[in-house]
């Protein structure tokens, strides 16, 4: 045994005498120790609470590891025709310095487009595999159902939505800005959304939750507890009786006797 060993093995014996002969020590650790479990506990607590706040669920592919370390530590979504997590988003909203911080450069200060799907996104990276596929963020065409159509019905969703709010329209380009701002915490995320000329709909969401400056809540954890993949869950499910409405009443003309 090599002399740092020796100390380690010294100083291990030395804590241990201590915690069973000294009871102060003894409480203190257990203290301790109960502390550490019920914020582990609460945070479990919290996180759940957030989870089925947001509608969306740990259990589905990629798996839940994936989606554990994704809903901690990532706070953006944006459809693709994979569904690929790895797709980055990019909204018009520009994180403002912190005061007495050095400015932003004009170069971060400038949005980027947003990546509408897989394909004109940067080049995947090693993660965008099977394994990085979520299903709620496959990206949704409406064949058969004009852009400006559907452009109308995304203004329409997004009106009738809780905690949703319409920031600007662009009917040349059929986007949509908005943001959803949260009952409880007041926190405010940035949705893109573009209908495209193959009568698709993308989405992009991300959370200024996190930006600079980050908040008291932001300094604790990165991620958005699912809120963004919740936010693109929502339109979609909202859009799909306007659009099985307007399919029903296209058959019914078809079906019409002359």
């Amino acid at each position: 045994m090599d002399q740092t060993h020796l100390y380690y093995l010294i100083a291990a014996v030395v804590v241990i005498l201590l915690m069973l002969f000294v009871r102060v020590i003894r409480r203190v650790v257990g203290a301790v120790i109960k502390v550490a479990v019920t914020l582990a506990a609460l945070g479990a607590a919290i996180v759940g609470v957030c989870l089925l706040m947001n509608n969306v669920a740990i259990n589905e592919s990629p798996g839940v590891t994936a989606r554990a370390l994704r809903f901690l530590s990532v706070n953006y979504a944006a459809t693709s025709e994979k569904g690929l997590g790895s797709v980055d988003c990019q909204t018009d909203y520009v994180p403002t310095s912190v005061p007495g911080a050095s400015p932003i450069p004009a170069a971060l200060a400038t949005p980027a487009p947003m990546a509408h799907n897989a394909a004109n996104a940067a080049a995947p990276s090693a993660a965008a595999t099977p394994d990085d596929e979520y299903p709620e963020l496959v990206q949704r065409g409406y064949p058969g159902i004009s852009r400006a159509k559907l452009f109308q019905l995304a203004q329409d969703v997004v009106n009738e939505l809780g905690g949703w709010k319409l920031i600007k329209t662009d009917p040349r380009t059929s986007t949509l800005d908005c943001t959803y701002t949260s009952r409880f915490l007041q926190i405010i995320d940035d949705v893109k959304i573009v209908v495209t000329p193959k009568s698709e709909i993308s989405l992009c969401s991300r959370s200024r939750l996190g930006e600079s400056p980050p908040g008291f809540i932001g300094l604790l954890f990165t991620g958005d507890l699912g809120s963004n993949i919740g936010h693109i869950k929502e339109f979609y499910a909202a859009m799909d009786p306007k659009v099985e409405q307007i399919y029903k009443e296209q058959e019914q003309k078809q079906q019409a006797p002359l």
